[in-house]
């Protein structure tokens, strides 16, 4: 597995960060890192069997995925509920996320983080077939 350099508080800081962007542009959104973290609703959850319970909880729906990287690894994915939004808020929302996430972590971890396109249905679909 891949070490990132992040610690719980670098974690609590980008889950206030999160929620404060579900708040502002009203997109429930959370971020799921492949260090077993899942940032929602101002909280960190770890561990498997507790970001499962949450995933089952919310029962996924038409979600737009944002897949993240640090230093061109892959880092985790910032999911946003898309029932309700346009096409042009989720392209603005990608922007947005890097540039909060590039704020909180660079200039403490000197670290660069980059929030791709949003993965589409199609694509998705190829994922889980393969």
């Amino acid at each position: 597995m891949i070490d990132y350099p992040l610690n719980q508080e670098d974690y609590r800081t980008l889950a206030g960060a999160v929620a404060t962007f579900s708040g502002i542009t009203q997109i429930d959104t959370f971020f799921y890192t492949l260090d077993d973290q899942l940032l929602k609703d101002n909280n960190v959850y770890s561990g498997s069997n507790e970001i499962q319970s949450i995933f089952q909880a919310d029962s996924l729906g038409n979600n737009a995925i944002f897949p993240v990287t640090i230093e061109q690894r892959l880092w985790g994915f910032i999911i946003c509920d898309a029932r309700n939004v346009s096409q042009q808020r989720i392209y603005l929302s990608r922007n947005y996320l890097e540039n909060i996430f590039n704020q909180l972590l660079e200039p403490k971890l000197n670290v660069n983080v980059s929030v791709w396109d949003a993965i589409n249905d199609e694509q998705l679909s190829r994922i889980r077939f393969f």
